[in-house]
């Protein structure tokens, strides 16, 4: 049984294959990954407050947000992000050809089109991941969040 699986995107009319890295090289990405957003995370969280009862309606301080930004621009150098657009085009084709011999030419016209294609990559490698950090039970980010901010709402009140 093959434990590869093609994942798919038509983006701007070319056809877009992704395949998930190698575990010690998804797990390498992802530590850029974590290092980038945790920071800007604490930053952001550190600013913010509850308005009300749910996690939509928060306050979010402008200094706060403004030093997450900085965060993950920073954290999210040149270096960092070529070498996940390396990574990620090792594991990629376009219209049936490797994309790290296309890339050049792909892009070329577009830059943003590279970005998209980076977004369907780390897609592929992390939906996972990130759906089970936040969704399972008894470890749920949204739980923390909703614990750290509305710490008088609990599970027996039913708030």
């Amino acid at each position: 049984m093959s434990q590869i699986t093609e994942h798919s995107e038509v983006i701007d009319g070319k056809t877009f294959v992704v395949y998930k890295l190698p575990p010690l090289d998804s797990n390498d990405l992802l530590i850029d990954i974590l290092r980038a957003l945790l920071p800007m995370a604490g930053s952001v969280a550190g600013g913010t407050k509850a308005k009300g009862d749910s996690l939509l309606d928060l306050d979010i301080d402008a200094d706060a947000m403004a030093g997450g930004v900085s965060a993950l621009v920073a954290a999210l150098d040149k270096p960092t992000i070529r070498n996940m657009i390396s990574t990620l085009e090792g594991v990629s084709t376009v219209d049936g050809q490797k994309l790290k011999d296309q890339f050049p030419i792909v892009f070329r016209d577009d830059i943003s089109s590279m970005y998209v294609w980076l977004w369907f990559a780390l897609k592929v490698q992390y939906s996972g991941f990130f759906a089970r950090w936040t969704n399972e039970k008894g470890g749920s980010l949204v739980d923390v969040l909703r614990a750290a901010l509305f710490p008088q709402a609990s599970p027996e009140s039913g708030s």
